[in-house]
């Protein structure tokens, strides 16, 4: 499924989107770094974002992105309700993050509920309509969901 695939580039955007973001205190910047960084494992994004969360330092559109990048790295982990949670959450801290609603299309995918899968990459182009990866889970979804129903 090219959803999958594409994962990394949905990480490079959300870490693009904290680069002009205010420096992190100097014990939390390591794991803000591993929270956002695309190279890191799921185990261990899910780890270093929870520090974040965790520590109450972060807000508005830091802490969304953590949220965001630790459902993504519980996505990767198919803990698909924990992940929608998380980024939900992100979509409630910053409702105009569109990563956060590609993201948990992917998870709404996962799950197989494809028209919401579609709804979030929408919102997703709606806020950003240059968003490649949305275009992409989009069509992605799309075609599941017309192939679901052919068969």
């Amino acid at each position: 499924m090219r959803i999958l695939t594409c994962l990394t580039a949905s990480l490079l955007g959300a870490s693009l989107t904290f680069t002009q973001a205010p420096a992190a205190s100097a014990a939390g910047d390591r794991n803000w770094q591993a929270c956002t960084n695309t190279t890191t494992a799921p185990n261990e994004r899910v780890t270093a974002c929870s520090v974040v969360i965790d520590g109450k330092t972060e807000t508005g559109k830091r802490l969304a992105g953590a949220y965001c990048n630790r459902g993504h790295g519980l996505t990767e982990k198919r803990e698909l309700d924990a992940a929608m949670a998380d980024l939900n959450e992100a979509i409630k801290l910053d409702p105009d993050y569109a990563c956060a609603y590609t993201n948990r299309g992917r998870v709404y995918a996962f799950k197989r509920e494809l028209d919401h899968a579609i709804s979030d990459y929408d919102a997703a182009l709606r806020i950003d309509p240059t968003f490649a990866l949305a275009y992409n889970n989009r069509g992605d979804a799309g075609s599941e969901k017309a192939t679901s129903i052919a068969r």
